[in-house]
């Protein structure tokens, strides 16, 4: 099995650009040829369409011309991914339907997150109150907000002064930027037994 050469950061990071851009071109067309799950996986992002809309947003404009200039020094491209991604105006037309899209796409089907508790907000007097596990949704690594009241609440701070790990189980969704878990919202130590 032959493996890929990697390249430097700087490669890595303007490549998933160029892919992210040349998904997005394709998310607002008239008919997309791709699915918002392959455009995500290609780094599309209800951001980056709505940076376009932005960058697109200045009268006389006729199109966003986007163009790269690849380091020869750095390993070979990928194949497909372009020097030059064009946005037509009548594409940056659909941004607002491209960014919604995206926004009300169900991001993660995962309803699990085991990770460390490494915050906990809760305004004095308040029964409720926000705990914030480090864990890992599908194959990323992401900070996930929950809402937490009573016995649930006093396990994530327990689990945070002992430095345990915790399971949470609920609905994941994709908030203003924030990561949550929905309820109901079930929290449990891993390997202790259920009182």
């Amino acid at each position: 099995m032959r493996e890929e050469p990697v390249g430097s950061y700087t490669r890595r990071v303007m490549t998933t650009l160029a892919t992210g851009l040349q998904a997005a071109q394709e998310l607002l067309q008239d008919d997309p040829g791709l699915s918002l799950d392959d455009a995500v996986q290609l780094g599309a992002s209800a951001e980056l369409i709505d940076s376009l809309g932005k960058m697109g947003n200045h009268e006389g404009l006729s199109a966003l011309d986007l163009s790269f200039k690849w380091s020869p020094a750095q390993p070979s491209l990928p194949a497909g991914i372009a020097n030059q991604i064009v946005v037509p105006q009548e594409q940056l037309q659909r941004v607002e339907s491209g960014r919604e899209s995206l926004r009300r796409r169900p991001v993660i089907e995962q309803d699990e997150v085991i990770g460390q508790v490494v915050r906990l907000e809760r305004a004095e007097g308040q029964e409720a109150g926000v705990a914030v596990i480090d864990g890992h949704l599908g194959p990323h690594r992401r900070r996930v907000k929950m809402s937490l009241t009573g016995r649930d609440y006093h396990l994530a701070i327990r689990a945070h002064e002992e430095r345990r790990s915790i399971k949470a189980t609920g609905e994941v969704a994709l908030e203003s930027r924030s990561w949550w878990l929905r309820g109901p919202i079930e929290i449990r130590l891993p390997l202790e037994s259920d009182s």
